[in-house]
């Protein structure tokens, strides 16, 4: 199939509907179907697989009508990732086929070959082979090395101990940098205001609500901005659905947390603060200057945020509220620049085929991270998806027993 950027492909009808349908090559006569129909014609493709790729490989960058994309039928990559919860794998390319087992979130599988429509792709997952519906598989698409320039190696010797009681236990969450392309501004633009109120960009809710949470984000025009640790008053109006956004985003957590007696999350994981159920003040952040840009992603503290080696950590901030009190302004529970050995990182598979040695390093931290509570930085969330993170993980760090007694447990709940 070949497409020319910004060439016309059809016209919105006072119906406001577009009904599209792809085919195979040398179809020359429409065959109409419709999802309540039990079999769909064998001329027809399923244009998800050429979607996916297009959000995975990007638009082309010269102007509009003089590039041509091709986009294959069949995965970019021997491997594809599979983005639903569960996906069945079948004895046979079709609804109708035996289910022979089932394939988690996340998990990573060998291409074998697709069925004639594109509809199925036959995959391996160790002793399980069989087909499984192409909708919910992405091409894996080869990764760059994970980049270990700029990450201090650890001290000479430092080598985890034989003894488990030296090991405690910690929490593991993950943060990227969220990239605004992913969540456009569509109805709603909410402004995104610099310490001193001045307009920086205007996003969508939900990238603000994003950008708030995870830090760091990467704007549409390519700069890179970050958490200032400030907010501005703001009118209600401005952030009133950043507000909505937030109740919905957070709704099953909070029945939760609401039946467990404790209070719903708090609107500043979105970047608000609320008063008698309006918005008054809004994060603030500044731009990223090149310099600190490291690698790509920023960098803090003097060490480059790596994907999979850098970690946010409660390292003692006085701004922050629930950071550990006894070493609060004395380096926090894990100080800044230790190197940090997760015992589940060991070994573990990373996007670009290498395996990890389970080393990290401190360089960051944020006001939802408190004691025993690790904050792995996994770079995108496109990298986010194609490694299964542990929820908790076995630590060690020099002078973990000093800092840390046997059975701390602050930080293990949310």
């Amino acid at each position: 199939m070949r497409v020319a950027a910004g060439q016309p492909i059809g016209f919105v009808s006072d119906t406001s509907m577009l009904h599209f349908e792809t085919y195979t090559a040398g179809t020359k006569t429409s065959h109409r179907w419709w999802k309540d129909e039990k079999t769909p014609p064998p001329q027809l493709l399923n244009p998800t697989n050429y979607l996916l790729f297009l959000r995975d490989q990007g638009e082309p960058s010269s102007g509009a009508g003089s590039a041509i994309v091709n986009i294959p039928s069949v995965p970019s990559n021997k491997e594809l990732i599979v983005n639903a919860d569960t996906l069945n794998v079948r004895a046979s390319p079709s609804l109708e086929g035996k289910i022979i087992g089932t394939l988690r979130e996340g998990d990573v599988v060998s291409w074998l070959g697709s069925s004639n429509d594109s509809q199925w792709h036959k995959v391996q997952k160790a002793n399980l082979t069989g087909w499984s519906s192409s909708q919910y598989l992405t091409s894996r698409l080869a990764q760059p090395p994970i980049p270990t320039s700029g990450l201090p190696k650890p001290s000479t010797g430092l080598t985890p101990p034989n003894n488990p009681d030296a090991f405690r236990k910690f929490r593991l969450t993950s943060y990227y940098v969220v990239d605004q392309n992913d969540l456009p501004i569509s109805a709603t633009a909410v402004p995104i205001y610099d310490k001193d109120k001045n307009k920086m960009a205007e996003s969508s809710p939900a990238f603000f609500a994003k950008l708030a949470l995870e830090g760091t984000g990467l704007l549409s025009d390519k700069r890179l901005i970050n958490v200032t640790g400030k907010t501005v008053p703001v009118s209600h109006d401005e952030y009133a659905q950043v507000l909505a956004y937030h109740r919905q985003a957070y709704a099953k957590r909070d029945e939760a947390r609401r039946a467990e007696g404790r209070d719903p999350t708090p609107t500043t994981y979105s970047g608000i603060v609320v008063e008698n159920n309006r918005v008054v003040r809004a994060m603030a952040f500044h731009e990223v200057d090149a310099a600190k840009r490291g690698i790509g992603y920023g960098s803090q503290r003097g060490v480059s945020y790596i994907p999979f080696r850098t970690l946010a950590a409660d390292i003692g901030h006085s701004k922050y509220r629930l950071m550990e009190p006894r070493w609060k302004d004395k380096g926090g529970v894990v100080p800044p620049g230790t190197h940090v050995y997760i015992k589940e990182f060991d070994g573990l598979l990373l996007p670009d085929g290498t395996r990890h040695d389970g080393w990290f390093i401190v360089n960051d931290t944020g006001g939802a991270i408190f004691g025993a509570h690790f904050d792995v930085f996994v770079g995108t969330q496109a990298l986010h998806k194609q490694v299964k993170l542990p929820k908790f993980g076995t630590i060690w760090f020099d002078g973990i027993e000093q800092r840390i007694p046997v059975g701390y447990s602050y930080g293990l709940k949310p």
